[in-house]
């Protein structure tokens, strides 16, 4: 199950912040997704990690394209999370999510 764990920055954060998140989620069984706009550079900036095994960053250049990799990243770490895999088969997988995306 994921959970919203956005923080609501104080005013110095977002004086000084190079990015506003968008969505900020960390799933129940051990990982966290985040969506940022950025301020200059590339727009959006999606980061994504299962804790101790991989993480991840992808870029996209509008927010209908950030909002659809977002959705579609998330959807396959919960169903990543269905499987019982051993350790070789997480890399696999993880190495393919990585060159998806």
């Amino acid at each position: 199950m994921w959970n919203d764990c956005k923080k609501i920055q104080g005013f110095w954060g977002k004086l000084f912040s190079r990015s506003a998140v968008l969505h900020d989620e960390e799933h129940s069984s051990g990982a966290r997704i985040t969506l940022e706009q950025k301020r200059w550079g590339i727009p959006f900036e999606i980061t994504c990690g299962i804790y101790g095994a991989f993480f991840h960053t992808a870029f996209a250049s509008s927010k209908i394209e950030a909002e659809e990799k977002y959705s579609k990243m998330k959807s396959e770490i919960s169903e990543s999370f269905e499987s019982k895999w051993s350790d070789e088969e997480l890399y696999k997988w993880a190495e393919q999510f990585a060159i998806k995306y």
